[in-house]
C-alpha cells in the first residue's frame, strides 16, 4: 500500500429497513425488504462509507426512512 494512501469502502444502503452491502456487489435490490439499495446520499450525492448512521454527515439528509 502507498503511503499516506487511504481506502474508502463504500456501501449500498436500504433506505426502509437499514440494511447494506458492499458497493462492489451486483445486488440491486434489499434481500430483507426488496426496497432498491442507494449508494449515494439522495440530497448531496456524498457516496455512502458510514452504512449505520441513519442521517448523511455532510447534508443530514435522512437516510433511513422511518416507518409509520
Amino acid at each position: 500500500m502507498e503511503k499516506g494512501k487511504v481506502l474508502k469502502q463504500t456501501y449500498k444502503l436500504c433506505s426502509k429497513c437499514g440494511n447494506f452491502i458492499n458497493s462492489e456487489l451486483d445486488e440491486k435490490y434489499c434481500y430483507l425488504c426488496g426496497t432498491e439499495y442507494i449508494d449515494e446520499c439522495p440530497q448531496c450525492k456524498e457516496e455512502i462509507i458510514y452504512p449505520l448512521l441513519k442521517v448523511c454527515p455532510i447534508c443530514g439528509y435522512k437516510l433511513i426512512k422511518e416507518n409509520k
